[in-house]
Parts: C-alpha cells; sequence; structure tokens
C-alpha cells in the first residue's frame, strides 16, 4: 500500500493539503498521467526530481514531484510517499526540512521522466 501526501495549489490563497492511498508506485504513476489534458512533454506542466537533474543543479535531495492536469487549472505538489516500510520520498515538508528518497524512488522517478518525455499511446488503425 502506498501513501500519497500532495497539497493542491490553485493560488497562495487557495491550496490544500490532502492524501491519497493506492496499491502500489505504478497506481500512482497512472493516477497522474491519466489525469493530463495538455502537452505534458513540456518540463514546466509536469516535472520529477530525477538523480540526474539534482546533480545537474548541485542538489543533494529530492524536490517536489509536480504536475499540472489543465492549463489554467490547479497544480498537484506531491510532497511525500510512504509504504509500509516507512517514507520513500518526502521533498522536507513534512519531515522537518529532512529531504529522503530511496533507491527504488529514483529509479521509479527516473522511469516517470522518461514517460513525460517519449509518451506512447495506443492508438487504433
Amino acid at each position: 500500500m502506498i501513501t500519497v501526501k500532495y497539497e493542491r495549489y490553485w493560488n497562495d490563497f487557495a491550496r490544500k493539503n490532502e492524501q491519497r492511498t493506492f496499491r502500489d508506485l505504478e497506481d500512482v504513476e497512472n493516477w497522474m498521467f491519466d489525469q493530463m489534458e495538455q502537452d505534458y512533454t513540456k518540463q514546466f506542466v509536469m516535472s520529477f526530481p530525477t538523480p540526474e537533474a539534482a546533480k545537474r543543479i548541485g542538489e543533494t535531495g529530492p524536490w517536489r514531484i509536480e504536475f499540472k492536469p489543465k492549463w489554467g487549472g490547479e497544480s498537484f505538489w506531491i510532497r511525500q510517499i510512504e509504504n509500509e516500510q516507512g517514507i520513500i520520498f518526502s521533498d522536507g515538508t513534512f519531515t522537518a526540512g529532512q529531504k529522503h528518497w530511496s533507491d527504488s524512488m529514483k529509479t521509479w522517478l527516473s522511469h516517470c521522466e522518461e514517460r513525460r518525455k517519449e509518451p506512447k499511446f495506443k492508438f487504433a488503425e
């Protein structure tokens, strides 16, 4: 079981913390990508804190996972992901500033980034 803590952000005056439970990380991934109603190959519509991106900008830990399903709509900022063993991803918001990402999360985030860059759909002939 995976628990995701995220913020739905419209603007500084309209924002709400929420929590949602999923079966596994694949369900989390599908939940994010299935909501997208705009071209998410652009970096500013959907972004994942991959280890490569962290190295490029000199960061030592992750930052929030962010996606904006509709142009002009709300943004989703994933702040923390937990499984049965504990916290596997945290941008530090709910953990007193301590950032963390497990090795499995690093791999998953890189996978999601590749899916964002090169989407594949099952179109019929």
